[in-house]
């Protein structure tokens, strides 16, 4: 790693993942703030146990396994770019190597790290305070949701341009089913804009759902969810942005739904000057986020593991 630094933009958002009926995995993505020795540093915890974050102040991001046992998080950071270079690449970077942290009591991040594959602690510690969000470890104690019906047929395929925006007031009924899922059953689609572009650089026509959330008690904030064809609803990636924080994916305003635009074929040297990720692997295409008081904020989706999709997030 090297001196801290604010990229222009930059942030890896997980796949959003809700196993309904099962208690030890939590109903929906759920994620938590630290402050560390490295910057802000946001964890998501998915599909039971399996956690992603991020860590903007070195463009960098984390793979992990949440021990419920021990209290403790075990796995990998990533960045473009750092102090030592390994021989070995690690999903496409020749910058990693391997962090182990422990959740102590009082909110406390206790780690380690190194470079490469040499052991946590041969490069230095970790440490962090928890701000706000949900602690990975009261993660998947929410009540269940309601167990969704079977997914909608999946829309057929259109090319990008002839992308289109839902009327807020009356989304089709496979948008609404999605709605329910991520954000409750009595989301408003008043405050909801749906869109259908291929977004994933597949050929085939995702649905894109923007929801403004009104009703959280940690105040509004703008959801993004991308269905791709084929995708079950525990599938879909969703990525929140709050409003006026000042933070990396914060909109600026008192909380209102944005100008929404899907933006296609950007060149490669764009989308890496957006987001400091490479395309491919990142799509080209991204959905652009304007809340005409500041930069624009872009989503782009890039392939994730067991071949989902990872939401990225990007600004002028």
């Amino acid at each position: 790693m090297t001196t801290p630094r604010w990229p222009r933009a930059l942030a890896l958002l997980s796949v959003l993942t809700a196993l309904a009926l099962a208690p030890t995995a939590p109903a929906a993505a759920q994620s938590s703030e630290w402050t560390t020795d490295f910057g802000p540093l946001v964890l998501t915890v998915r599909d039971g146990d399996r956690v992603t974050g991020v860590y903007p102040s070195y463009n960098g991001r984390i793979e992990a396994t949440l021990n419920r046992r021990d209290s403790a998080l075990e796995g990998f950071w990533l960045q473009p770019s750092s102090e030592i270079r390994c021989d070995q690449a690690r999903d496409g970077t020749h910058s990693w190597g391997l962090v182990s942290w422990s959740l102590r009591q009082g909110g406390t991040l206790q780690g380690q790290w190194s470079y490469c594959g040499n052991p946590p602690g041969s490069a230095g510690v970790w440490n962090g305070t928890f701000v706000s969000g949900t602690h990975p470890m009261d993660t998947g104690r929410e009540q269940a949701r309601v167990k969704p019906q079977a997914p909608a047929p999946t829309p057929a395929p259109v090319p990008p341009q002839h992308a289109s925006g839902g009327n807020p007031g009356e989304p089709r009924p496979d948008a609404m089913e999605v709605a329910r899922f991520l954000w409750g059953q009595y989301a408003d689609p008043s405050r909801l804009k749906v869109l259908r572009a291929d977004i994933t650089c597949d050929a085939r026509a995702d649905l894109v759902l923007v929801y403004l959330d009104l009703d959280s008690p940690d105040g509004p904030s703008l959801s993004v969810a991308v269905r791709e064809t084929g995708a079950t609803l525990e599938q879909i990636p969703a990525t929140y942005l709050d409003f006026d924080t000042g933070t990396f994916a914060s909109l600026c305003g008192p909380g209102q739904m944005v100008d929404v635009s899907v933006v296609g074929d950007l060149a490669p040297e764009r989308v890496l000057d957006l987001t400091g990720f490479s395309s491919p692997p990142a799509c080209r295409v991204g959905l652009r986020l304007d809340d005409g008081m500041c930069d624009s904020v872009w989503v782009f989706t890039m392939p994730g593991q067991d071949r989902l999709t990872d939401l990225i997030i990007g600004r002028n």
